[in-house]
């Protein structure tokens, strides 16, 4: 995966249900339907944070590192 720094690009923090923390460029997660209407409701809530954390309560490290890589590779 790029390194996440260089595009200078807000982060977006999952925090999965197994108690990982998985950093994501919010552009990647934006893909994921879900996880878009997550960032959404949380840029409306405090829309000028440069990162944001969300925990994913049914979802562990395993299953989004699968999801992000799809979206990863579909950008």
């Amino acid at each position: 995966m790029e390194d996440i720094t260089m595009k200078n690009e807000s982060i977006f923090t999952f925090i999965t249900s197994d108690g990982f923390s998985v950093d994501t460029p919010i552009s990647i997660a934006k893909m994921c339907g879900v996880i878009n209407e997550i960032c959404e409701d949380d840029d409306e809530e405090d829309g000028d944070d440069d990162s944001k954390s969300f925990p994913l309560i049914r979802i562990d490290k395993k299953t989004l590192d699968k999801v992000l890589e799809f979206c990863n590779h579909q950008q």
